[in-house]
């Protein structure tokens, strides 16, 4: 097995020849924002005029895809993943369309299944507008975007829009930041739209302040509304030291909503000589915070003791959030991609997924290794959109870009479909390590017995390795579902576990003991 999360092949008829769940495919046009199938994806190509097109695929009908723009004079663009929408009957894609001679408008373009253009909806508003988000409710259609605030040209706030079954514009409000400033002003930036119970919606955005340099010091906002677009309530998303990056959120099975991000800059504003951005935070994680349909706020943690020894260089990581789903297993996959905060030019696609009480399940990277490129030149990959196929495995859809290689002379940027398995993994049994074996240690300094067991069992050190001690464990079933995980801020000497509280089953499970020296141990466990 390869050590990296992904190794890709230039032979792409080599691959194909795998298992759907193991493969991957390149993709017409620079990035794929949403894989909808196996068969259909969705992305983004450009004219000689470097002008965005919306680039529909699918294999079956249009192998070498097509590109949609109503006429030669005019161009569509899609902002985000949240603005694809399939539907019982077609695709819905929400974007800009652009017209030479009208400008600029939001619009929800309309396809059948056979991926057919069937109409375009545009958003009423003078001011520039960019669409965002959108979904279908009965016969209604919806959208959620942000328009250049009509009093104040440097502003945007969020917009909500409702159309009926004949794309006629209903209704539309807008939300402003409340009279809240960050650093010197607030414009309010859209980032999803989610269904939510009794016909309601939640819309996901960021509050920023619009004077640069001050943009990247941004707060999470969360705003309920009614199907009329009345508010609700809102809630703010924040702390005093660090910002809110790429705000996402997702329902949960106990009734609740859960809202994920990262702390990814300091605030106040931190900028390092000759800099006009804030100062990036070296100890960024992932952050999750449960609130309730009422906008309570219940708890709020991040994954910092989890995730820090899981990156494949043994260096910390800076993650962005692209976009997440629930999953069949009421559980949630978020995905996105990472860069290393000591080579911030290493950009790698990453998947992580809770289950449906929001624990950590796992954690996958991917990173390619198509051909090596000239000197030194990068590799790079960038997950877009997550989609859960009919068998439980899932289409990853992002861009993979590389400087001049023998693969590729003056370097490339494409889209790319990932097909991984149930657990994320690109090659089989990957669940078993959970995409860390670079940091797995060559030697077992600790002893766990006895093996089998009824229940208990105890972890020692080695008499000879007295010095190494232990700083966490996880265990795992076969499935590579973590079960279980305990931190220590002292060692240990000696550690009793008895497997019987947690109301296991007799079966192998799999004990990973991570030690001081950063590395770790995986210990097969029979339990009787």
């Amino acid at each position: 097995m390869k050590k990296t999360g992904i190794i890709l092949f230039i032979l792409l008829s080599q691959l194909t020849m795998q298992a759907q769940q193991y493969s991957y495919k390149f993709t017409d046009g620079w990035t794929a924002l949403l894989a909808l199938s196996e068969d259909i994806s969705v992305g983004l190509s450009a004219n000689e005029n470097f002008e965005h097109r919306i680039l529909l695929q699918n294999e079956n009908l249009y192998p070498e895809g097509i590109e949609f723009y109503p006429s030669s004079s005019s161009m569509g663009s899609i902002q985000s993943p949240f603005g694809i929408h399939k539907t019982v009957s077609g695709i819905l894609i929400s974007g800009i369309y652009k017209n030479i001679d009208t400008g600029y408008t939001s619009s929800i373009f309309e396809f059948d299944d056979s991926l057919k253009f069937i109409r375009k909806i545009d958003y009423q508003d003078e001011d520039i507008n960019f669409s965002i988000s959108t979904l279908r409710n009965g016969n209604n259609y919806y959208q959620f975007g942000q328009q250049r605030n009509n009093i104040n040209a440097e502003q945007f706030d969020g917009y909500f829009a409702k159309f009926d079954s004949s794309g006629n514009q209903i209704l539309s409000k807008t939300y402003s930041c409340g009279g809240k400033t960050i650093a010197g002003g607030c414009a309010v930036d859209a980032r999803q739209m989610l269904q939510g119970e009794n016909n309601t919606f939640y819309l996901c955005a960021i509050g920023r302040g619009h004077f640069i340099p001050y943009t990247s010091i941004k707060d999470g906002l969360i705003i309920k509304v009614d199907s009329t677009g009345k508010e609700l309530w809102r809630l703010n998303i924040k702390n005093d030291s660090t910002s809110c990056h790429n705000l996402l959120i997702a329902p949960l099975a106990n009734g609740n909503y859960l809202a994920t991000w990262q702390d990814y800059y300091y605030k106040p504003y931190k900028s390092p000589s000759n800099n006009q951005y804030p100062e990036p935070n070296d100890e960024s994680t992932i952050w999750f915070s449960e609130f309730s349909p009422d906008g309570v706020l219940i708890k709020t943690w991040n994954l910092k003791k989890i995730l820090d020894y899981k990156f494949e260089e043994g260096f910390s990581h800076w993650a962005f959030h692209n976009h997440l789903i629930q999953t069949k297993d009421s559980g949630i996959l978020i995905v996105g991609n990472t860069r290393q905060n000591i080579f911030s030019y290493v950009e790698i696609g990453y998947s992580l997924k809770l289950d449906k009480h929001s624990n950590y399940q796992w954690y996958r990277q991917y990173r390619p290794s198509v051909k090596k490129p000239h000197d030194f030149g990068q590799e790079k990959l960038f997950i877009n959109g997550v989609t859960e196929l009919s068998d439980g495995s899932f289409a990853l859809a992002g861009e993979y870009r590389s400087s001049p290689s023998d693969s590729f002379p003056t370097g490339t940027q494409k889209g790319i479909v990932l097909f991984v398995d149930e657990f994320g993994c690109f090659e089989p049994g990957c669940q078993l390590t959970d995409n860390i074996n670079e940091l797995r240690a060559k030697k077992n300094t600790f002893k766990v017995y006895p093996n089998p067991t009824n229940g208990i069992i105890s972890i020692e050190t080695r008499g000879e390795t007295k010095k190494t001690s232990l700083r966490a464990l996880e265990l795992f079933d076969m499935q590579g579902r973590m079960l279980h995980s305990e931190n220590y801020t002292v060692p240990p000497n000696n550690l009793s576990l008895n497997l019987k509280t947690f109301e296991l089953t007799a079966q192998v499970y799999y004990l990973k003991l991570l030690r001081d020296d950063g590395l770790f141990e995986v210990h097969r466990v029979v339990l009787q």
